[in-house]
Formats: C-alpha cells, structure tokens, sequence
C-alpha cells in the first residue's frame, strides 16, 4: 500500500491466505525539494501493465507531472503474498488525464492542457533514480525512540511531515528513462474519445486502456 499522507491505510495488498494474518504495506513517496513539509503528494492518474511470466509494474503520476514507478516483492516461496514495495521515480511529464503503456514499449499520454503526447521507454529498470522502499519506512518506525511502540504503527505515519522526512528528495530534470516521439496537436477542446485515440494509434500501440490497479491513494 502506497499512502503519501501517512494516516491509516485500508488492508488493501495484503496475502490472500484467509489463514495468514493480514500486514499493512507502506511506502513513501520521493519529494522534490522544495516541496513543502506539511503539504502531501497528491496521485492524480495510476495504471498497471502486465509483462511476461506474471510481471507486472504501476505508473502513478502526481499532480505536479512526477511519474513513479511501483514495484511489488512477493514471497519466492508464495507469489500471493506481498512482502515489500518499492517506489521510484521515472521522469517528470506534463500532467495528464491517464497513462497508456503498449506492449511494444511506448507511452501514451494524454495531457491535460496542451498536446497529446507520446514517449518510448529508454530503459524500465530505475537502478539510478531516487527510491524509497517499504523496509526503509518499517525501519524508521522500529528506530524511533520517542515512539512508546505502544500506539499503532499507522498513527508514526499519520502527517505529512513524518512522511516528508521518510522520502528521498529530487531535482526534477530532462527525460531520463523516457524518449518523445511525437506530439499531437489539440485543435479542439472536447476531450477525445477512446475509440479516436485507439484508431489513431492502433498501428504502434496494442493496448491503451489498462484496468486499474489494486492500489489505493488518500
């Protein structure tokens, strides 16, 4: 479970083993740097793509353009259970209604003001980009001496001040692991219907509309 401001989250990816008793997965957010302690981030657009042999990765953009990276570490040994995640961050792009990921590698994004654009992905394996893992939130719970250990873990984690100095901070800079391709220019305003957005893009892209990911944001 990724939640930015830190209050109680729902049971929400957890092990589906009714025999198992259920645990929280929480995991910071990278911040830019000025961003303000006591302001959260606020996800606006997330989706799933599905790899081979049951891989599988989030996008979550920010209202602020930043784009991440979810990962989630399953048991080897139980491909049910959750037992880690990782966020990192991909690039910073214009802020959009929705993040469309092909099988051939390409993203399609289309913005929320100005023009539709569309980026291949350079490389998916963020080894260099800032990260933030659900150990390291754990391990900052299990350190804290003023905290009595008496109270819920989900209350160590209930401002966004905790959680701005749990996340890793960031300059946001060009393109990275992104390459644009082209831009669409908008010449109306009305938003553009799926079945458009698909006819137009049907010979690079395969799959646009991806199902939304059992992932939820406060």
């Amino acid at each position: 479970y990724v939640h930015e401001t830190m209050s109680a989250p729902p049971q929400s990816v957890t092990s589906t083993n009714p025999n198992k008793k259920a645990t929280k997965i929480i995991c910071a957010i990278p911040r830019r740097k000025l961003h303000p302690a006591h302001k959260g981030v606020l996800v606006t657009t997330i989706t799933v793509h599905r790899q081979k042999k049951s891989k599988f990765f989030a996008l979550a953009q920010s209202e602020l353009g930043d784009v991440y990276k979810i990962t989630l570490t399953l048991d080897p040994s139980d491909k049910t259970v959750v037992r880690g995640m990782i966020v990192s961050l991909l690039d910073t792009l214009p802020p959009g209604n929705a993040l469309n990921i092909s099988k051939s590698g390409m993203l399609f994004l289309p913005a929320e003001f100005g023009n539709h654009v569309l980026y291949q992905f350079e490389r998916i394996d963020l080894e260099d980009a800032p990260t933030c893992t659900s150990e390291e939130a754990r391990a900052a719970y299990l350190d804290d001496e003023s905290n009595p250990k008496i109270w819920e873990e989900a209350k160590f984690y209930a401002s966004s001040e905790r959680a701005s100095k749990l996340a890793c901070s960031f300059t946001p800079t060009m393109l990275v692991y992104l390459v644009l391709c082209t831009r669409f220019k908008i010449i109306r305003k009305k938003p553009w219907p799926n079945e458009r957005i698909k006819r137009i893009l049907e010979p690079t892209i395969n799959t646009l509309l991806c199902p939304l990911p059992m992932l939820h944001w406060c």
